[in-house]
């Protein structure tokens, strides 16, 4: 979106009179708190932050597709990429054990030496490319400056933080309503953290974010929508599907469009047909792209199970009470882990933090959304069916896809984290959106109360993460 195009649907909409404005004052916290946690976060210690740079040094060397080697698959890094991280790999913190400062100096002056190469048999060769740009331009910016490993990480990760950040301040701009909501979700301590790791997250999160505020501004205005939006509408799915699995669903928010908005039925179906075309795009393209390679052999995470997603479904197909009843039992045992998990769990060791500041996180968002109201806008039934559907079906779908990817008749889901839903979250809470609490003493507190409690509980978590990760 170019920034006239970015203002004209904010006046459309009916721009806020709050000071500061949220977009700037999540612009300014999640910088100043972003960097910080580039830094608190000791190297390769996010969910699979080893993996997703290794991808992203693949793809900036001009490795886009995987080669065969033998019996592996993968392509080739330099050693000293492999050798650091596999250094920092497995510090048992939930032990006591923490990174000491002279430990990462020293690993801080290994060079790069990108002649001294190795194969890596990568088991992560099929994630499409797309989500790692960011991190790929940072790369680029480290090796201009002969940086070290540690230093392409870190430099990647800042990449990744600004694209978050841009992606995220002009969703918050053009929401309309529940721009509260949204401040606060992004800046919700897993959110944050994510955003500050090497991952397809970043770009799955914000992508996800501007998509929402785009259908939710498009559903409320009163102007017709121009063909450029709509376009702007199914590049940001076709990016966002690119990105991670398992979110297909939030662009049909474009359901939320009343018909007046969009212009002819023809039309209205068409922008729907783009919608569903982008949602199967990797089946008829990534996908067959590596499949045309023939690769075989390869690394297998999980040597000890067999995993067979259409067999675990063929065994539910005429059980499907039973199907279910598994999922409620999985949500009944997991259920408050994957809460954790989606306000305030961090990187491979998962260490949550302390459940009364999980507790008031989950508090927060609800009372948030349940009192950022707007006089002028609110959603009408059939809009809230529409967002159940979307939402709940996105959750759903999450669960249902880790249920049939775990081992073949486990009855326990296999690899849920509660971070998966964090990009679900602004969807979710729309179903609180209302006027019914409409307060005045709210809306003329809410510019300084969210941004400060965004800022206690993100000074808090660098604290806490400083104390557990780093050796005083």
């Amino acid at each position: 979106l170019r920034g006239g195009e970015v203002k004209n649907m904010t006046r459309r909409t009916g721009p806020t009179s709050d000071f500061p404005r949220p977009e700037y004052a999540f612009l300014a916290i999640g910088l100043v708190f972003g960097l910080m946690l580039i830094f608190v976060n000791p190297p390769f210690q996010s969910n699979d932050e080893d993996r997703h740079f290794y991808n992203s040094y693949f793809v900036s060397t001009g490795q886009v597709l995987p080669r065969q080697q033998g019996d592996m698959i993968g392509g080739s890094l330099p050693v000293s990429v492999l050798d650091i991280s596999a250094a920092l790999q497995g510090i048992a913190f939930a032990n006591g054990t923490k990174v000491s400062e002279a430990r990462l100096r020293d690993a801080t002056r290994v060079p790069l030496a990108p002649a001294q190469q190795r194969f890596y048999n990568n088991p992560n060769y099929d994630i499409n490319p797309a989500p790692y740009l960011p991190f790929v331009t940072g790369i680029w910016m480290g090796r201009a400056l002969d940086a070290s490993p540690i230093g392409l990480l870190r430099f990647a990760r800042f990449m990744g933080l600004l694209t978050f950040l841009a992606l995220v301040f002009m969703a918050i701009r053009v929401m309309p309503v529940h721009k509260y909501v949204l401040l606060a979700v992004a800046l919700t301590l897993t959110t944050l953290f994510q955003a500050t790791s090497i991952t397809y997250d970043v770009a799955s999160t914000a992508l996800g974010f501007l998509i929402v505020a785009l259908c939710v501004s498009f559903a409320l205005r009163e102007a017709p929508l121009s063909n450029r939006e709509l376009s702007t509408l199914i590049l940001l799915a076709v990016l966002h599907r690119f990105a991670k699995n398992g979110y297909f669903l939030i662009p049909f928010l474009y359901l939320l469009i009343p018909l007046k908005n969009v212009g002819s039925r023809l039309k209205w179906a068409g922008v729907l047909f783009c919608l569903i075309v982008a949602a199967a795009l990797p089946t008829f393209t990534w996908d067959p792209l590596l499949a045309s390679l023939q690769l075989h052999g390869g690394q297998i995470f999980q040597k000890d199970f067999y995993f067979s997603p259409s067999e675990q479904l063929a065994l539910y197909k005429d059980r499907p009470l039973e199907l279910v009843g598994y999922l409620f039992e999985n949500l009944r045992f997991h259920g408050r882990a994957w809460i954790a998990g989606a306000m305030g769990r961090f990187g491979y060791s998962y260490v949550p933090l302390p459940d009364p500041a999980i507790l008031a996180n989950v508090l927060a968002l609800l009372a948030i959304s349940a009192l950022d109201a707007d006089p002028r806008r609110s959603l009408s039934v059939f809009q809230k069916v529409v967002v159940l559907g979307v939402g709940g079906g996105t959750a759903v779908a999450i669960v249902l896809g880790f249920f049939l990817t775990s081992p073949l008749g486990a009855h326990v889901i296999f690899g849920l984290q509660g971070r998966y839903f964090v990009p679900v979250l602004p969807v979710l809470l729309l179903l609180n959106h209302n006027r019914s609490l409409l307060s005045p003493g709210w809306q003329r507190a809410r510019p300084f109360v969210v941004p400060a409690y965004s800022i206690v509980m993100l000074g808090y978590t660098v604290s806490f993460l400083s104390s557990y990760f780093w050796m005083r």
